[in-house]
């Protein structure tokens, strides 16, 4: 599948290419025990005021700050979680794939991840019950519980 975010006019790029990312990072998640599911379940999305917070978004030119905010008002990412099943979705497309919790300790959960053959993982930090950071690779996503 080509990324989404190569579809969208180089006008966006910056902003897309972003939001891509998140995308991309949640993309590969791919089978787990119950315990860390079930504090994911639920429909996701990224977080505005953590979004407006990051680096990427201060590092930016004022229009494109602009364009990023107007586009996630309009098509923010969704990520649905059932128990093993994660569905994304963003500017009118949408991806499944299966997850697996590898392990668990107070707020942090462990995924494991396969996709294509390949093998990776990712942190995921629970703030309370209604926001998650999602770390890999040292970048940080914050998505709060819709």
């Amino acid at each position: 599948m080509v990324p989404i975010y190569c579809e969208i006019s180089m006008k966006t790029y910056p902003i897309s290419l972003f939001l891509g990312c998140a995308f991309v990072m949640f993309l590969g998640l791919g089978a787990c025990s119950d315990d860390g599911a079930e504090r994911l379940v639920g429909t996701w999305e990224l977080d505005p005021d953590a979004f407006q917070n990051s680096d990427e978004f201060k590092n930016m030119p004022d229009v494109q700050k602009k364009m990023a905010l107007e586009m996630l008002g309009k098509t923010a990412p969704k990520f649905e979680f059932t128990k093993d099943t994660l569905t994304i979705s963003f500017m009118g497309k949408s991806e499944s794939v299966s997850y697996t919790v590898k392990s668990t300790d107070g707020d942090a959960a462990v995924i494991v991840v396969e996709k294509d053959g390949k093998t990776e993982e990712r942190t995921v930090r629970f703030k309370g019950d209604d926001q998650m950071v999602m770390i890999h690779e040292g970048k940080e996503i914050t998505l709060q519980r819709n």
